[in-house]
């Protein structure tokens, strides 16, 4: 596609961070011809360059796609990068982890996983301890986060509106923040029955979490990771979703 008029060529979207003599060496080429090219000059492999290309909010084989297609998609991408860096700053309530603009083979598919079984543990979380401790449940929830993380969820719950259920403190944790919970010596007796597992469930739910969290973490903060820890990782979703009667 041909471009002539300088406002449609000056979009944002159109703007990414190359040194002059990159630039330079591009030339009038389109980006189907020099982005091979430029991979080859700076000797990029193409990990790399799918990484760099999600940190930077460009689709898949944008260099491919039409220049308003590319546009369009690429806006909503860098609405994703900020919100997940909002979302970094002080969280949103009732919601979701936002999936990130990544999309290296199988990292997007396991994220999906991932936030299956963040959901399902906040739930289980919220169940066991709402039948233990009835109202004072969010504050025994906020009493066994660990000091360093405690100041930060403090923070973040001075957004709740008046009225609002103090068991909300539930969905501004994380996945990596509800192990403590749920193998509290006082409540463990009530997140036994709630397991499909009767043999070790402690530690085989302990495991398959702590195989999920660095690779949920890492995803989440837009960096590279293997295959093999993906495959594990997904693995571990499984496990844990078998675990949990519904």
């Amino acid at each position: 596609m041909s471009l002539s008029k300088t406002r449609r060529i000056n979009q944002v979207a159109n703007f990414a961070d190359v040194g002059w003599w990159e630039n330079a060496t591009i030339g009038s080429k389109g980006p189907s011809a020099y982005v091979p090219l430029l991979c080859k000059q700076l000797k990029i492999d193409n990990d790399q360059w799918g990484r760099a290309c999600a940190e930077h909010a460009l689709p898949p084989r944008w260099e491919e796609m039409d220049y308003e297609a590319f546009l369009a998609e690429r806006r909503q991408r860098m609405a994703d990068v900020i919100r997940v860096a909002y979302r970094k700053l002080g969280g949103e309530a009732d919601s979701a982890p936002l999936a990130p603009p990544w999309f290296l083979p199988g990292a997007e598919q396991v994220w999906i996983q991932i936030v299956k079984v963040e959901r399902n543990l906040r739930g289980l979380v919220r169940d066991v301890y709402k039948a233990k401790f009835a109202a004072h449940a969010a504050k025994r929830i906020e009493a066994k986060i660990p000091e360093a993380d405690r100041s930060a969820l403090t923070r973040a719950l001075r957004s709740l509106p008046a009225g609002a259920d103090p068991l909300s403190v539930i969905d501004y944790l994380y996945l990596a923040q509800l192990p403590v919970l749920l193998f509290a010596s006082d409540v463990w007796e009530g997140v036994k029955p709630r397991l499909n597992i009767a043999v070790n469930a402690k530690q085989r739910l302990e495991t398959a979490i702590q195989q999920i969290v660095s690779v949920r973490n890492e995803i989440a903060h837009v960096r590279e990771v293997s295959t093999e820890r993906l495959q594990k990782a997904n693995v571990a979703c499984n496990d844990v979703l078998a675990m949990l009667l519904s």
